[in-house]
């Protein structure tokens, strides 16, 4: 618990954390979400990897069952309009992939990646979507709540579609207990 308790206290890497709670009888789940563009991996992807793989492994630790998942957003990765070369961006997305689990394996890094175009295909993503979306556009509050998690720059584009990437990322992080990665 002193491992837990140091990492999660280390203000370089987490913002906020809110209290957990452990159902032994099934794991953990643990996701952090990535776009990409045509300029390759960041650092801040490295920074990402490490820390999953290093939460993973303190709570595999404590004997707490874990998953986790990089989401490899390629649809999202596509999403802006001032993106170009949005085939080229969409063909990437297998070496993004090829390139992540590469990592994983030379840094035996404790995560799976999965392109996020593959969940958005499952029925159960679709069925969060579509309980959340009328609850979101019923409320005020939730859409000002979603205006600041978007860049000022995409603001205009994202409130002309509905909210569209927030409400995605969240049907996507509502199958997960804990997001790594910008607030």
């Amino acid at each position: 618990m002193d491992n837990l308790q140091k990492l999660l206290a280390n203000r370089c890497l987490v913002q906020k954390t809110d209290p957990l709670v452990v159902d032994n009888s099934k794991p953990i789940r643990i996701i952090y979400g990535e776009t990409y563009d045509e300029y390759g991996l960041t650092i801040d992807s490295l920074k990402y990897y490490l820390f999953l793989s290093l939460l993973h492994k303190t709570l595999e630790d404590m004997g707490i069952k874990v998953e986790s998942f990089v989401i490899i957003g390629d649809l999202h990765s596509i999403k802006n309009k001032i993106t170009k070369n949005t085939d080229g961006l969409l063909s990437e997305a297998n070496a993004r992939l090829d390139q992540t689990n590469k990592i994983k394996s030379i840094f035996k890094l404790k995560l799976k990646p999965i392109l996020m175009s593959n969940i958005f295909e499952d029925p159960k993503f679709k069925n969060r979507l579509e309980t959340i979306t009328p609850i979101f556009n019923k409320s005020e509050e939730l859409k000002e709540l979603a205006k600041k998690t978007v860049l000022e720059n995409r603001q205009a584009q994202e409130e002309k579609s509905g909210f569209s990437y927030v409400l995605e990322e969240v049907a996507l992080i509502m199958d997960y207990n804990i997001k790594i990665g910008p607030p």
